[in-house]
């Protein structure tokens, strides 16, 4: 039999009369590890007791020979019960990487494994926080179940939403209105053909061009220090809780 600490486990103990023997038996257990204790429900007995072993939070794992005494005036028999007392079911959660460096406008995966201990088959789920402004989390699937004394995956995938856009500037100011306006003027200029506007033209364009060689791609402003941030995985059971960090960073 098997219990883990602060928990019990029964055993029914039967008296079996041999050559018309009709006495009360009377029952009592040795050989308990320390800090687990036993209880009958019924003793003395003339048929059956069953057997309740306890054993307290404190109880050190292991395993033991419980025997099982009946006695009868100066009669007495035994019988022995293994005795496990191990860790209750339990799982661990584990992430790999636990750094992700991604850069702006991309993403990263890291693999979350819950593993089984002492038997632990049950669903786990997971949940995420601490996910800074504009990165997206996403985990698939977001419950599993592991297999006894095996493992089971999920993925979880950061997504960095922010861009950088560039527009042609002079000094961080776009130049849409001077394009606009060297394109009307070529317009009016096409259609009159005189010559003072074909002088103003030149002039505009000049103008236009020198502007043009003093600009560049402008990016639209973004901080250029990379931003970290620890998002922690939460994978729960029933009364059973596990958590493991990634740091992100974005550059």
């Amino acid at each position: 039999m098997s219990l883990a600490p602060g928990g019990s486990a029964v055993s029914t103990v039967t008296v079996a009369p041999a050559i018309g023997f009709n006495g009360s038996v009377t029952l009592a257990a040795t050989g308990l590890p320390s800090s687990v204790t036993a209880n009958f429900g019924s003793n003395p007995t003339t048929g059956t007791s069953v057997l309740t072993l306890t054993a307290s939070d404190s109880a050190a794992y292991g395993t033991a020979t419980v025997t099982v005494a009946g006695t009868s005036g100066n009669l007495s028999a035994t019988t022995t019960i293994a005795l496990t007392v191990s860790a209750p079911p339990s799982f661990t959660l584990g992430v790999s990487p636990a750094a992700l460096t991604v850069a702006q406008g991309s993403s990263g995966t890291s693999t979350l494994t819950v593993t089984s201990a002492d038997g632990f088959n049950s669903a786990v789920s997971l949940t995420i926080s601490g996910v800074p402004a504009g990165v997206t989390a996403t985990l698939s699937p977001t419950s599993i179940t592991p297999k006894a004394n095996g493992s089971a995956q999920s993925a979880l995938t950061l997504t960095d939403s922010s861009t950088s856009a560039s527009v042609l500037g002079h000094k961080g100011r776009p130049l849409y209105p001077e394009v606009a306006l060297a394109a009307l003027l070529c317009c009016f200029g096409w259609k009159k053909r005189r010559r003072l506007q074909t002088l103003m033209l030149l002039s505009d364009s000049l103008i236009g061009l020198s502007l043009l060689n003093g600009c560049g791609p402008q990016s639209t402003p973004h901080s250029t220090t990379p931003t970290t941030a620890t998002i922690t995985v939460t994978a729960t059971s029933g009364s059973l809780q596990q958590s493991a960090t990634v740091l992100l960073t974005v550059n």
